[in-house]
């Protein structure tokens, strides 16, 4: 199966989430380490650090495919995600975002990002 949508996600904090829906508090903390390494991982949550404060973020989705990381991508993160029995996954900023049916399993969640051609944020989650 081969999922694809294209959306945008306005950005606040610095911050995008993907999380399974089902989850009661799905946001994660952040520490220094988290800050360091530009992610807070936890099973059914990741939050990635986005390049700037707030602004639009361009998110380019795309389940169940062997791509390879793009060669322009200036912050590549993969780890691994569940889903579970919801079906749904969020991604999304502090305010709102996009929900998106994914089969129950296992994956990786590979966040890439970069500059677009305008310099507006772009990311494959």
């Amino acid at each position: 199966m081969t999922l694809e949508a294209n959306f945008t996600v306005v950005v606040l904090y610095r911050t995008l989430a993907l999380y399974d829906r089902a989850l009661e508090n799905p946001f994660n903390d952040w520490t220094r380490e988290h800050w360091a390494q530009g992610f807070s991982w936890r099973p059914g949550s990741v939050s990635f650090l986005t390049l700037e404060e707030a602004g639009e973020l361009a998110v380019d989705l795309l389940v169940g495919s062997d791509r390879p990381a793009r060669d322009d991508a200036v912050r590549v993160i993969q780890v691994p995600f569940s889903v579970g029995r919801s079906e749904l996954v969020e991604i999304t900023s502090i305010d709102r975002g996009q929900l998106v049916g994914v089969p129950e399993g296992e994956y990786l969640a590979r966040y890439e990002t970069r500059w677009g051609a305008h310099n507006e944020m772009w990311c494959r989650p």
